[in-house]
């Protein structure tokens, strides 16, 4: 008798453990963020063609033409900076849908992360990045180099 429950139990028991590894499986798989460098496939920026490479090196053209044509170098200049090369550090996921999420900014100034962030948020719907042929999350790093002038001193009024 003792056995026959043993078996039962087995039997009733091992379907539900399989199917919650199953089920924790497809979990951890749904939360996992791809770095952009290792993708199977790299998102895709809009009108970029051509084989993966040429689609990876447009992408970076048009993420930085998107910089380079938005971002606000009269305020950062107003900052009083020291003049020189600055470098912004930019962190973003892509969605499964090709929304851009979870930006955060490493930068030597608020002003400058906040001016990336606000450029980055414009950044049109992607094709999403895919894995085993599933649309998935991925990690993109962006780093920025600005040069910024240095700080007009005002010239004083001499009174002869």
């Amino acid at each position: 008798m003792k056995k026959f429950l043993l078996i039962l139990q087995v039997i009733f028991v091992s379907p539900y453990v399989f199917s919650q590894e199953k089920i924790d499986s497809l979990a951890r798989e749904e939360s996992i963020e791809y770095p952009y460098t290792v993708i199977e496939t790299r998102p895709v920026y809009p009108g970029c063609e051509g084989t993966q490479i040429e689609k990876a090196d447009c992408f970076n053209q048009k993420v930085m033409k998107l910089i380079v044509a938005n971002f606000d170098m009269d305020k950062i200049n107003k900052l009083g900076l020291p003049g020189g090369r600055y470098k912004i550090i930019a962190f973003f996921t892509i969605d499964k849908n090709g929304e851009i999420q979870d930006i955060s900014v490493k930068a030597p100034h608020e002003e400058m992360a906040i001016e990336t962030k606000r450029i980055l948020e414009k950044m049109p719907k992607l094709e999403p990045g895919t894995q085993r042929d599933k649309p998935v999350k991925v990690k993109y790093s962006l780093p920025i180099h600005i040069q910024v002038e240095e700080p007009v001193k005002a010239k004083k009024k001499r009174i002869d």
